[in-house]
């Protein structure tokens, strides 16, 4: 390993932490519920997950266009300004931009930061980027279980710092990659809009998953692990499937009982029994 590999692979592994300080993840729901309802809390978080997914498309066509280092460090500066305007928010409306400017860089690093440590760093060998990714992996989980010990922690104190902390470790992580450029060939960044086209038919392709048969089998399951209250969820779940087989088994019953004669329907019950005979 060359002293640039180990400049850059101390430099990822430092970038790791940073990136994984969430002091605010136990913390995020008690602070919005300190200035906000419980239902536009959930408005946020949909909001948010809806802009992540649309903003998705155009950052892999913009990281291959203009660069993953660009990307990267912009994405960066939006996620800890994101944090930063929550953190001195008192409303929904700042709550709102800070989360969409957040989610917005979220998905410009989303993949694009592992790709330009993987292509600057240029292992001969492929075990030493996967010795360096599991080493960061633990870095960034130990960093991870601290900030979220040490956010509760603050959070009794003020619960602005938790979001003002995490905002500022993203900042710090800008200037640790400021000097990593992306040097990949021009000829390797493809077209902006063949690109995009690939992207959105691969979005589509995913899309028509959803109407799978199978997948509907996963439905209740999914539901169940996302649900606060388990215990509510399995009772209408569960009284939800037996009326089903109840109206299932009475539309066949009743079926069953109607039989078909020159393209005429004939109820069985209906028909009126025969006399014994003596």
């Amino acid at each position: 390993m060359t002293q640039k590999q180990k400049n850059l692979s101390g430099k990822y592994l430092i970038y790791k932490l940073l990136t994984n300080l969430w002091f605010v993840g136990a913390v995020w729901l008690y602070f919005y519920r300190l200035f906000i309802t419980d239902q536009q809390v959930g408005i946020l978080d949909g909001m948010a997950f809806a802009i992540g997914l649309l903003a998705e498309v155009p950052s892999g066509v913009m990281a291959d266009r203009f660069g993953r280092d660009k990307m990267v460090k912009i994405g960066q500066v939006l996620v800890g300004g994101g944090f930063l305007i929550q953190a001195f928010g008192s409303s929904f409306a700042p709550f709102v931009v800070g989360q969409s400017i957040l989610m917005i860089g979220v998905s410009f690093i989303s993949g694009a930061d592992e790709a330009l440590f993987f292509d600057t760093l240029q292992f001969k060998q492929t075990v030493d980027w996967r010795k360096l990714i599991t080493r960061g992996s633990q870095i960034a989980l130990i960093g991870t279980t601290a900030a979220l010990l040490i956010g509760g922690w603050f959070h009794e104190i003020n619960p602005r710092i938790p979001w003002i902390l995490t905002g500022l470790s993203f900042l710090c992580s800008v200037f640790l990659i400021w000097s990593i450029k992306d040097d990949r060939p021009e000829r390797a960044k493809q077209n902006a809009v063949s690109e995009l086209k690939e992207q959105l038919v691969e979005i589509k392709s995913g899309f028509t998953q959803f109407s799978s048969k199978k997948l509907v089998l996963y439905v209740p399951i999914i539901g169940y692990l996302n649900t606060h209250n388990k215990l509510e969820y399995f009772l209408v779940f569960w009284s939800i499937l037996i009326g089903a087989a109840i109206a299932y088994y009475l539309s066949r019953k009743k079926h069953d009982t109607t039989i078909s004669l020159d393209n005429k329907e004939i109820d069985l019950e209906r028909v009126p029994e025969m006399p014994a005979v003596q």
